[in-house]
């Protein structure tokens, strides 16, 4: 897949497009959570969806101070919706039904972590705000950790 939820990821991207991406991955994270909470049946993949709420949560809070606190960063401001690849997969996740909804999901968790992972990593080695740099980094376990839960979910589906 290429050019996945509106930026190539391995270029390199600076603090108010990073800024844009990372909240609009977090705005997938919980939306797509959310649905899978509503509709999965199956209960691994239910943990994983609640513990997405969770973590994104916490993560998004996180990332809204080091905006506030850090005056390189203040004037940015989240999205007010998600990338235009994000919105493209959500559409396709309400529009799953029924058997086809937990294999989609999971494949699109997968992605959407393997572009977050890329993105993040980038930032933290290159990134133009040293503030976003280390929150970057700070991400990349819980990232990384998701991303194999991700493989599971999809063995499982």
């Amino acid at each position: 897949m290429s050019g996945t939820a509106g930026h190539r990821g391995s270029e390199v991207v600076n603090r108010k497009d990073f800024v844009r991406l990372a909240f609009s991955n977090a705005m997938f994270e919980t939306e797509t959570a959310r649905l899978a909470l509503e509709r999965a049946r199956d209960d691994k993949l239910r943990r994983f969806a609640q513990d997405m709420l969770d973590t994104h949560a916490k993560g998004t809070e996180e990332l809204r101070g080091v905006l506030r606190s850090h005056a390189s960063l203040r004037g940015i401001e989240p999205p007010e919706q998600m990338a235009e690849q994000y919105q493209t997969w959500m559409t396709q996740l309400r529009a799953a039904q029924g058997e086809k909804f937990q294999p989609l999901y999971a494949q699109q968790q997968a992605q959407a972590h393997l572009i977050a992972l890329d993105l993040f990593r980038n930032y933290a080695q290159t990134g133009d705000d040293e503030a976003l740099k280390r929150w970057a980094a700070s991400q990349l376990p819980i990232l990384q950790t998701h991303f194999e839960a991700t493989q599971a979910l999809k063995g499982a589906s």
